[in-house]
């Protein structure tokens, strides 16, 4: 989930697969020719499916970055598992993705020093996979360059802090629902999304249960949001 501060006593959560879903949103509105053309658009949509599983059945407000990493690996495998079943060049990339937010994005980011066993048994599972489903050469790392850009910019237009995506694309956000992206990468001159959330009070849980029945009974909202150049 992406969970981020409404007002001062409520929280809004966005849902990882909602995310996912306008990074796909994003992939095909982009204006620079990309392919496979259907095998990228599939990852992006799909790149976070394993939250789908963690989603039906939330163990509290748990954002993105609080997960435990035994749960993490577990329903990113699973994700992966069933994008693999639909195209294996998306799952490819969604491996790559899955992989990336262990070892640092494979050199876009800083990799953590140390790594639990759990995450190094993923990473080691996640290669075999990989070695099965086709060579990593360079057009694929491309492509897998070009999803973590959709990715961040759907976490930016989701409410989540990104000031350059992927190291390419500035990110700002001069006033509430609006985002500017420095160079403009859309073939529109402007792109108005809705963002679905429920809103909750920001307030202790007394349980699990207690929570997902709180959040399944808030009602589904939307914000628009804009990306202007």
């Amino acid at each position: 989930m992406i969970i981020r501060q409404d007002g001062d006593d409520g929280l809004r959560f966005v849902l990882q697969t909602d995310h996912a879903a306008i990074a796909g949103d994003l992939a095909r509105r982009w204006a620079e020719p990309f392919a496979p053309y259907a095998s990228l658009v599939l990852a992006a949509d799909l790149h976070d499916e394993g939250w789908r599983l963690w989603e039906a059945v939330p163990d509290g407000p748990r954002s993105f970055l609080q997960m435990d990493p035994e749960v993490h690996t577990a329903f990113y495998a699973a994700g992966v598992d069933r994008v693999e079943g639909l195209d294996p060049t998306a799952a490819l990339l969604c491996s790559l993705h899955a992989s990336g937010l262990y070892n640092g994005g494979f050199g876009m980011r800083q990799a953590p020093a140390e790594l639990p066993p759990v995450a190094q048994r993923f990473l080691a599972r996640e290669e075999a996979r990989r070695a099965l489903l086709g060579a990593v050469d360079e057009a694929v790392w491309r492509n897998y360059r070009l999803l973590q850009v959709w990715d961040q910019l759907a976490l930016a237009v989701c409410g989540h802090p990104v000031r350059r995506a992927a190291g390419a694309f500035d990110v700002r956000c001069p006033a509430a629902g609006r985002l500017v992206i420095d160079p403009w990468p859309f073939r529109e001159p402007e792109v108005v999304l809705a963002v679905p959330y429920r809103r909750l009070p920001d307030q202790p849980w007394a349980d699990a249960a207690a929570f997902r029945a709180a959040l399944a009974a808030a009602p589904w909202q939307a914000e628009a949001v804009v990306l202007s150049g």
